[in-house]
């Protein structure tokens, strides 16, 4: 199946970020049908699988913000105007969940209760709102990843969870793939992928991910610009086709692209799997 690209950089590319704490959710408030029209031109390219822009729509990330709005606000628009976009009968609604706090930082502040309290709420407002599945996405933190897992095995939830490692092949709190893949295993996910990681990265971990039952990815396509400090494109669309012929074997469930893509990548990686995969 195609996933979705970017949702965040393009927001900021097209001018529409000015929040770093709210990141791409900013525009579910002031920016609605620039989000719808993300979602639909990422279905125009040929998208199976559309995220909800609710990467940052955590209890925990409207906590830290100052705007007088709710997560159940949030995740409400955000999921309204994926339904909208999309045709239910050919795509599939994926809750975003992100980690609670900077997924890039090994830095923490919250505690397990807190983070507790924040993905429990997280997942069921996505859930009670129309989500398929709930999509985990750039988790790097071991006990966070077991947590996500936990919740959404205890309720029969349909999940995957797709990680972020370093370019050492970590987890950021130093754990290693093998260890974070034989954990979620035992939680029996849809899926496990990693998102947000390097063609470099990816190309060091393709072998050990693309064991499992079902795995998937989408790669980094960015880079920021020294200048703006926006995220710009960095591995254009034929460069990421190549990777994605390289990568296809009978476990593979889902490609996208992450940071810096655009429409583009999602169109050619429709082409490739269509290719390889005639109807």
């Amino acid at each position: 199946m195609v996933l979705n690209g970017a949702m965040g950089s393009l927001l900021q590319q097209k001018g529409f970020i000015e929040d770093d704490e709210f990141w791409s959710a900013r525009a579910l408030l002031d920016n609605e049908e620039v989000v719808y029209n993300i979602h639909f031109e990422y279905i125009n390219a040929g998208a199976d699988i559309i995220t909800t822009n609710t990467f940052r729509t955590n209890p925990a990330a409207v906590k830290r913000s100052s705007l007088n709005i709710t997560s159940t606000e949030l995740v409400k628009n955000a999921v309204r105007i994926a339904k909208n976009a999309i045709d239910k009968d050919l795509c599939v609604l994926a809750g975003s969940n992100a980690p609670a706090e900077d997924c890039y930082s090994k830095a923490r502040i919250l505690s397990s209760k807190e983070l507790e309290y924040n993905h429990k709420n997280h997942i069921n407002l996505l859930l009670e709102n129309g989500t398929d599945v709930i999509w985990n996405e750039t988790f790097s933190h071991f006990d966070e990843i077991e947590l996500v897992c936990s919740i959404c095995s205890e309720q029969n939830i349909e999940f995957t969870i797709n990680l972020y490692l370093d370019n050492n092949l970590k987890l950021l709190n130093g754990e290693s793939l093998s260890s974070a893949i034989k954990l979620i295993s035992e939680y029996s996910p849809t899926a496990i992928g990693v998102n947000c990681v390097s063609p470099n990265v990816f190309s060091r971990i393709r072998s050990e991910i693309s064991e499992q039952k079902y795995w998937g990815y989408y790669l980094n396509c960015g880079v920021e610009n020294s200048k703006s400090n926006n995220i710009i494109t960095d591995v254009n669309p034929n460069e990421y086709s190549i990777i994605v012929k390289e990568s296809f074997n009978k476990n593979l469930l889902y490609i996208g692209s992450c940071c810096g893509s655009y429409f583009a990548h999602t169109k050619i990686i429709r082409e490739t799997v269509d290719e390889f995969y005639p109807n």
